[in-house]
């Protein structure tokens, strides 16, 4: 089955019409232009267990572990990024597009699944989402019964 990852069409779920071992389904493009869509992927970075629709590191190149997003919007590894700037103390840019990037300057992203870290890797915690916190009205009161 041929990879859809790099391919930007919407993708839908079908019954597939010929019998092999992949589970009984196979994903097709909706191309309005007819174009081809099955494309091979000629980059073969591409993994057969790799899950569509992942997002991949711009240090490792491999899926982002405890991923992080950098102001500028590109997507890191917590421990690539933590070793990147680590490294370069007095110059802490954005690997990909040389924007300022430092520790505090990047936004975690959080899946539905869990994260499991290398107990070898002695890395600080990736750092915590910037949230403000709520507003608060001092005449509102939730719960309490009017007198």
């Amino acid at each position: 089955m041929s990879s859809a990852t790099e391919c930007h069409v919407p993708l839908t779920v079908g019954d597939k019409s010929d019998s092999s071992d992949d589970g009984g389904m196979v994903v097709t493009s909706e191309n309005p232009k007819g174009a081809s869509a099955s494309s091979s992927n000629d980059e073969g970075g591409s993994t057969s267990g790799q899950q569509d629709g992942s997002f991949e590191c711009n240090i490792c190149l491999d899926t982002a572990k405890d991923a992080v997003v950098s102001l500028c919007g590109h997507l890191f590894c917590w421990p690539c990024l933590h070793q990147w700037l680590e490294t370069r103390p007095n110059r802490q840019v954005c690997p990909v597009c040389k924007a300022g990037i430092s520790r505090d300057k990047v936004i975690p992203l959080y899946g539905r699944g869990g994260s499991k870290q290398d107990p070898r890797e002695k890395l600080p915690p990736r750092p915590p989402g910037q949230r403000s916190e709520p507003e608060s009205h001092p005449g509102v009161r939730i719960g309490s019964a009017l007198p």
